[in-house]
């Protein structure tokens, strides 16, 4: 079964800094029918503790620092080694999603406040960054760490996912993001990225013509470069494409919105998953309930 990471909160798991949880139905509901979920909650996880301080993240919001609001501890550093640890281990679980808390200082995916600071934040090299003291937003700091290590890993917000059309695009992505993972690990050669190509040029159609043809044209000038320069090119590609809304009356079938995988079974051409979105704008959202998810594909892990 597929594995896809979580905010351990988002599973009802009472880990917030105020001793709560925000159990998500959309999260404990439908994905985890379909996937085994991994519950992450970096700030357990690096010895914070329930209840605690809330912190924010100061400074400059290209490399913003997690200060605890009454103590001002830094926590910045511990928070991104244990991110890029944690992404590591990711990726060897095999991850191949991850649905993060909208909001959190440490999880949340955008849009973090940025409070203006004192002193001159690290730059990152390369980037112009703003003053130290100019407000703004930024990632969570283990949001960051995450989609710095696995750029191609789909991540949503939860509360994005009560969107029917955003859920049915966060799990189509699941899937093709582990095909893409097996046949990278193959090993790289334009062969082998043309067969993937002509496996997926459906579900490509269904999401536009013009993704599909840029991929295409990536293959057939790939000439003399170097099979892992192609790779990763294609590989960032063909994620990028299925981020796109689809084509609801694409040509890729005679099915309104119907798409068809490359090793999928013949028979009608839509995801056999994508129906138990359906709904989820009136029936998703936080659950009030007190309970974590019971389901046995959602697995808690020590410390999260």
């Amino acid at each position: 079964m597929l594995r896809i990471g979580a905010s351990s909160c988002l599973l009802g798991h009472r880990v917030r800094y105020d001793g709560g949880h925000k159990r998500h139905r959309t999260v404990t509901e439908t994905l985890s029918r379909y996937f085994e979920i991994i519950t992450v909650c970096p700030e357990m996880e690096v010895g914070m503790g329930v209840p605690r301080e809330p912190v924010d993240l100061i400074g400059n919001p290209f490399a913003p620092r997690m200060i605890g609001q009454r103590s001002g501890r830094d926590w910045s550093g511990i928070m991104q080694r244990h991110g890029r640890r944690r992404a590591a281990e990711m990726e060897r679980l095999g991850i191949c999603g991850f649905v993060l808390k909208k909001g959190s200082p440490s999880c949340g995916p955008d849009g973090i406040p940025v409070r203006p600071g004192w002193g001159e934040a690290p730059v990152v090299p390369g980037r112009h960054a703003p003053p130290a003291t100019a407000p703004g937003t930024a990632s969570g700091l283990f949001a960051r760490a995450l989609t710095d290590a696995l750029p191609l890993l789909p991540v949503e917000a939860e509360d994005r996912l009560d969107d029917a059309s955003v859920c049915e695009n966060f799990i189509e992505r699941v899937h093709a993001y582990r095909e893409w993972r097996e046949c990278a690990a193959e090993g790289p050669s334009v062969s082998r990225l043309t067969e993937f190509h002509a496996s997926h040029k459906l579900i490509l159609l269904a999401h536009g013509e013009r993704h599909l043809r840029l991929l295409g044209r990536l293959l057939a000038k790939a000439g003399n470069d170097a099979p892992e320069d192609v790779a990763a090119r294609y590989g960032s590609a063909f994620m990028e494409a299925l981020k796109q809304p689809l084509v609801r009356h694409s040509r890729a079938s005679g099915n309104p919105g119907g798409v068809e995988w490359g090793n999928a079974p013949q028979g009608p051409l839509h995801h056999p998953w994508i129906p138990a979105c359906a709904g989820m704008t009136e029936e998703g959202g936080n659950d009030g309930g007190d309970a974590p998810c019971q389901s046995d594909r959602c697995n808690t892990r020590p410390g999260s």
